[in-house]
């Protein structure tokens, strides 16, 4: 399962926008922020919350995406207690071992995001 993904948007040879999109912990992100799946849409109507059905997020697994070309998405985005969130889903992840895709993973783009979210 990937845990962060981004998705470029071409018109011709010339990139127009980003989606960024991230997995994180359901029941961590409510936790945390004390709202609601839907509190959360009605709070932050530039991000993108949907339940996953995969089979390695155990039901508590949501997709968290937004366009860079939204204004200010970033920063509410990035408001989010993503660390908290990122963490419980990563350690049920981590339980469940490799799944059949670690091959087509990018480990270096995925520390280098991970390292700027954290601040490293």
């Amino acid at each position: 399962m990937e845990v962060l993904y981004v998705e470029r948007f071409l018109e011709g040879n010339d990139i127009v926008d980003y989606r960024i999109a991230m997995y994180v912990s359901e029941s961590a992100l409510t936790g945390e922020t004390s709202r609601t799946l839907d509190q959360l849409r009605n709070t932050f109507p530039l991000l993108n919350f949907h339940r996953t059905d995969m089979a390695s997020a155990g039901g508590d697994g949501i997709v968290v995406d937004w366009f860079r070309s939204d204004e200010s998405a970033d920063e509410r985005f990035f408001g989010l207690p993503l660390a908290v969130a990122i963490r419980r889903l990563a350690e049920l992840l981590v339980i469940k071992g490799r799944g059949p895709y670690a091959q087509y993973h990018n480990r270096a783009f995925a520390a280098d995001v991970l390292g700027r979210i954290g601040g490293a």
